[in-house]
């Protein structure tokens, strides 16, 4: 790392407490411009030297990444990266991949399954490839490392029979309107708050809502069985399908929240009596499930739920418009 990319990191950590992660963005943007024509020739070669110890380098992750990833798993990474420097005892900079073995070999032994450690593994490394690209470390200590065998899982999701159950316990009409609206659209619990009423093309069926993960709009649906309930809960409200309200609101006021959104199938799903973990993303694997027994392919279940494309025609070749989700949702989605 030069003298420059450190003098605009610690610029940026310095004003973290005054900006917000957009703003921290854009002044990071107008840094680079102003030091572009600018020569510091004095390097550092001690991240120590300069101030950048483990503390330093999560702050700068936080700062950098606050606009890419959620706050849920911001806290993973900073988690994660904290365990193995509490284990380790080094600097961030001087991990190597005898540090991460020893560290998940000791993680293992806390009773963690090998799935766990993977997870462990795959976060770590993310941070770690953060690092390199930074120039703060010159390779990831996780690139060599094996993950742990993992025996094959079945897909969780609801059987027929499970789903005709789990609408029994619903004792209001915001509650079938829930289910009917999750299992319709495969929405996660955190995009669901930010739908209004007006949001929803109640003649075609159609949302555009932002993805929670993918941070990109993409078009969802309902059927003919969510849009009836969901109008019935509105009637039921008193409100009309041009207002801004939102689509489910709380018992207090305001708009669910994510929490209140969780609370509510699993609520539900104790009142039915399930005898299996019921929550939320249970009935997007469910409508994911669905869209492969009905013919569709794996590939289209990810269409449906908003999946990025990681295969390099489908990200940069073969575009993909709304015909083709609404192709899906009528085909594979849909209550018959």
């Amino acid at each position: 790392m030069t003298r420059k990319e450190m003098l605009i990191n610690d610029i940026l950590v310095s004003m973290s407490h005054h900006l917000t992660a957009q703003l921290s963005a854009i002044l990071e943007d107008v840094l680079k411009r102003a030091f572009y024509t600018v020569e510091i020739t004095e390097q550092e070669t001690s991240l120590a030297d300069c101030g950048q110890s483990n503390e330093y380098i999560l702050r700068l992750f936080e700062i950098k990444q606050a606009e890419k990833l959620s706050k849920k798993t911001m806290e993973q990474y900073i988690r994660h990266a904290r365990q193995l420097t509490d284990v380790v005892r080094k600097p961030l900079t001087m991990i190597t991949e005898q540090d991460i073995e020893h560290f998940l070999r000791l993680y293992k032994r806390r009773g963690n399954q090998n799935s766990t450690v993977n997870n462990c593994l795959r976060f770590m490394s993310a941070f770690f490839r953060w690092m390199r690209k930074q120039k703060l470390i010159a390779a990831n200590p996780c690139d060599n490392i094996d993950s742990y065998k993992e025996p094959a899982r079945k897909i969780e999701h609801l059987e027929p029979e499970q789903w005709e159950k789990l609408k029994t316990g619903c004792r209001t009409s915001r509650d079938r309107a829930l289910l009917e609206f999750l299992r319709s659209t495969a929405m996660r619990d955190g995009e669901v708050p930010d739908v209004r009423v007006c949001d929803v093309d109640w003649y075609e069926g159609k949302i555009l809502i932002f993805g929670e993960k993918s941070h990109r709009y993409r078009l969802v649906c309902i059927d003919r069985v969510a849009k009836e309930y969901l109008q019935a809960y509105l009637t039921e409200r008193g409100v009309g399908i041009g207002s801004r309200e939102p689509l489910f609101a709380s018992k207090t006021g305001g708009g669910m929240k994510k929490s209140g959104i969780y609370a509510s199938v699993k609520r539900i799903a104790k009142q039915a009596k399930m005898d299996i973990n019921v929550y939320p993303h249970l009935i997007r694997k469910t409508t994911a499930t669905n869209i492969v027994k009905r013919g569709g392919t794996t590939e289209d279940a990810g269409d449906y739920l908003g999946h990025a494309d990681r295969n390099t025609a489908g990200r940069y070749y073969a575009y993909k418009g709304d015909d083709h989700i609404i192709e899906i949702f009528r085909k594979r989605v849909a209550a018959v």
